[in-house]
């Protein structure tokens, strides 16, 4: 008998054999629904249309174009992003190293699937800085080797890659 109605429980009543098959069936048909079921809106980085990413893990958005300005002295770089008006800004040294995928196989260490054009394989300035021995300098991020991220001299060149921090 496949199933037995138990009336004094209120259900149908399976062999042992029988529900472990038609539990395995119905996992089966959860997978393949799952399975073709489109994306939902939990990708992290958001193309908002307008040459501007959000970054979901973050709350910051970041221009795609992550060569928009080449490489800029620090002082020429903030005013640049200040010129791009409502609250461009360079990102500190934790805001860039948050885009960064340690375990990325190749330069730029960014995660697959990012949707940013022309980052570079070089190294981009932070708003972070560093004083030592009376001289302030900026922390930098390389994009080709996070672990050799540091400071330098403002009158260096780095890229530019503008962040702001939308409410």
């Amino acid at each position: 008998m496949l199933l037995n109605w138990n009336g004094s429980k209120g259900a149908i009543e399976m062999g042992e054999k029988k529900m472990w098959m038609a539990g395995a069936v119905l996992l089966v048909l959860a997978a393949a629904v799952l399975m073709s079921v489109p994306a939902m809106a939990t990708e992290r980085f958001i193309d908002n249309g307008d040459n501007t990413v959000l970054d979901t893990e973050t709350g910051l958005t970041w221009t795609i174009d992550a060569n928009m300005a080449g490489q800029k002295t620090w002082d020429e770089a903030v005013a640049y992003c200040e010129s791009l008006g409502y609250g461009w800004r360079l990102p500190t040294l934790g805001e860039v190293e948050s885009l960064l995928d340690m375990v990325a196989v190749e330069p730029p260490m960014l995660p697959a699937g990012h949707p940013f054009v022309n980052v570079q394989s070089a190294q981009y300035w932070s708003s972070t800085s560093y004083e030592q021995d009376g001289t302030s300098y900026t922390w930098y991020v390389d994009l080709v080797d996070p672990a050799l991220s540091n400071y330098q001299d403002k009158d260096a060149t780095c890229y530019v890659w503008p962040v702001r921090q939308d409410l």
